[in-house]
């Protein structure tokens, strides 16, 4: 596949990359990414997560991996290893950087991470938030069943989705945008997400759930859209903030994009070297 036709390619262009066999060898390879770096960076005792009662290990994580509160993201669809503790009353939280991805659940028994890798892509842990002396990242490729296809270039990354959903959260699979990137119209974006700030009189599908919320959106577009805080959704103080940045989700739109198209450039060609080999270039 030519690698620079895969930036404006639909994901229907794009075949699966063997990642796990002579390209990368992803599930044996080692990560090289920050996750993997603060790992041993704990396991030799030159740094120590701090737990907290309320957040567990979250505070001290993006304080370590240089993530601020800021990028805080909410999603309340069901789309996630711990669907069954999302709802609209307990969006997972999403906090990012350029290079990681922290999920949040309040209650939840682990949290979720990923770490960008420049040959692997996106590589994926979970950190359990009980207290211990030492914690430790767990290496998991399950989150691959929706974390390596064609919505994502054929490689391991980050996924962006909308979908419609019901009054729990529930997703409707048959009435939502699969994958949004920079591309995408405002109008189909974001539903099962939380969004905050102001946008004018544009559309946009967050902070609707369920039939009557989507039916009253028909009626009178923006009718929850504008938002400045989440305080009439669900208790706010559970999160280290009240937002769900408007700028943050369009930022992680199309860097989640870009990310899977350079990982997926850097695996085509160096699929194509070991095959052809180094090209003679004339003068």
């Amino acid at each position: 596949m030519n690698g620079i036709r895969a930036f404006g390619a639909t994901p229907s262009d794009l075949a699966l990359d063997p990642f796990d066999e002579g390209t990368s060898s992803y599930s044996k390879a080692k990560d090289t990414s920050p996750i993997a770096r603060l790992q041993e960076r704990i396991d030799r005792g030159e740094t120590k997560l701090s737990h907290d009662a309320q957040f567990g290990y979250l505070l001290s994580l993006m304080e370590e991996l240089g993530v601020s509160t800021h990028s805080q993201l909410l999603v309340f669809s069901k789309t996630s290893l711990q669907r069954e503790r999302i709802t609209p009353k307990t969006p997972r939280a999403l906090y990012f950087n350029d290079d990681v991805y922290l999920g949040f659940i309040p209650g939840a028994p682990f949290i979720e991470v990923s770490g960008m890798d420049s040959k692997l892509g996106g590589v994926f842990y979970s950190i359990d938030q009980g207290k211990t002396g030492r914690p430790r990242f767990v290496r998991t490729d399950q989150c691959l069943e929706c974390h390596t296809s064609t919505k994502t270039l054929g490689v391991p990354g980050p996924l962006v989705r909308s979908f419609i959903t019901d009054a729990d959260g529930v997703v409707d699979m048959a009435s939502g945008t699969s994958l949004v990137n920079h591309r995408t119209p405002l109008s189909e974006r974001w539903g099962g997400w939380y969004v905050t700030g102001t946008h004018g009189a544009q559309t946009h599908r967050g902070n609707l759930s369920g039939r009557e919320a989507f039916a009253l959106h028909e009626k009178e577009p923006n009718h929850l859209g504008n938002q400045m805080d989440l305080r009439r959704f669900f208790d706010v103080s559970r999160y280290p903030a009240a937002t769900s940045d408007i700028v943050a989700l369009m930022t992680l739109e199309h860097q989640a994009h870009m990310q899977n198209f350079l990982t997926r450039l850097n695996q085509d060609s160096t699929s194509a070297l070991r095959q052809f080999g180094h090209l003679n270039m004339k003068k």
